[in-house]
């Protein structure tokens, strides 16, 4: 009886230490960076680690988008204004999102992020309402112009005679597709 209890206190004993080891460990990776942005984190490959939130919509504040945006469709260059497109830019929802990548409330949750973001730095997009009449006008105008739909080739039988269509190739404007596409490179800042 007296080994059980022994064993018992040693078993506490080895527990408490573990458990105040993971709490050190948590407190060295969280304390440093109270009210700061966790490092590795990135907005639209902007660094915003070790920075308050100020600091970080500051640095935003400075990114400058692409004046224009390019697309190219059967050799022809269509230029897209980004302020035709772009409504607005909201740097403090991005900032937010960045801090509360760390900061969710969710004690494991967060150590799991702070830790993965050692190994692995996290690319998040900045928040821009986009005006989407704007970018499908733009494309369908684009694709009226440049598009043309392939046909496909085919065989008829007319009048006892096989007419053959050998079809012709064309380019498909995708809408949805690309409208994403130019959404994905301005929030990521990918000129």
């Amino acid at each position: 009886m007296f080994k059980k209890k022994n064993f018992k206190i040693k078993s506490l004993k080895y527990l408490g230490i573990a458990l105040g080891v993971v709490l050190l460990f948590i407190a060295l990776i969280s304390i440093p960076f109270f009210n700061k942005i966790y490092p590795n984190i990135y907005v639209s490959g902007v660094y915003l680690g070790d920075k308050t939130k100020e600091q970080a919509v500051e640095k935003l504040n400075d990114l400058i988008l692409a004046d224009n945006i390019n697309l190219i469709i059967n050799d022809t260059n269509k230029e897209i204004s980004t302020n035709e497109i772009v409504k607005a830019i909201d740097y403090h929802k991005s900032v937010d999102r960045a801090y509360n990548f760390t900061n969710t409330g969710n004690v494991v949750l967060d150590l799991y992020s702070k830790i993965k973001l050692i190994i692995a730095p996290v690319n998040l997009s900045l928040i821009i309402d986009f005006d989407d009449e704007k970018i499908k006008e733009t494309l369908l105008i684009l694709s009226a112009a440049e598009g043309n739909k392939p046909t496909v080739p085919s065989v008829k039988i007319v009048n006892g005679q096989a007419i053959v269509d050998v079809g012709k190739n064309g380019i498909d404007v995708y809408i949805i597709e690309n409208s994403n596409k130019i959404k994905h490179n301005l929030v990521f800042n990918k000129n």
